[in-house]
């Protein structure tokens, strides 16, 4: 077989990878779905409500799914990347994309769903004041080098 030079060009290649990256990250928001949230939130959205024999053998499917997009890969002759993106870049910008979110509530903003009396206004205030403060010492936090449990 022709390697994916030859089959594919440099923008096919990278088309493919996008695509089936895409996939696996949905599959991957799929599963963790199937479980609920690993770490507990009053917001979450989904209800774990499979059986856990169900929930494994859609997991192990999953795997099984994850393993044919890599043969295809390998098929073609297309190269895995590494992880292009640091989780520590990609949490400071989910932080900062939450704090624009948080301040969307500020009375500025809410008045636009009707009018506020003065003590809203100053309880929408300090809402945001507090919940943008705490989202700036997370991304403080993920900026920092972080240390080890036994390191001074």
């Amino acid at each position: 077989m022709a390697n994916a030079l030859q089959l594919l060009n440099e923008n096919h290649q990278n088309r493919v990878l996008s695509v089936i990256g895409q996939v696996d990250e949905r599959l991957a928001e799929a599963v963790q779905r199937l479980y609920g949230e690993d770490v507990p939130s009053p917001f979450c959205r989904y209800s774990p409500d499979l059986p856990e024999a169900t929930r494994e053998a859609l997991a192990i499917e999953v795997s099984r799914f994850r393993s044919r997009m890599t043969q295809a890969l390998d098929k073609l002759g297309i190269v895995r990347r590494e992880p292009p993106i640091s989780a520590r870049w990609s949490f400071r910008a989910a932080v900062l994309h939450a704090r624009s979110d948080i301040e969307e509530l500020a009375p500025r903003s809410m008045r636009g769903y009707g009018s506020l009396s003065p003590e809203a206004a100053d309880a929408l205030t300090s809402m945001v004041a507090a919940l943008t403060d705490a989202l700036d010492r997370l991304s403080e936090l993920a900026a920092e080098e972080t240390r080890g449990p036994n390191d001074p």
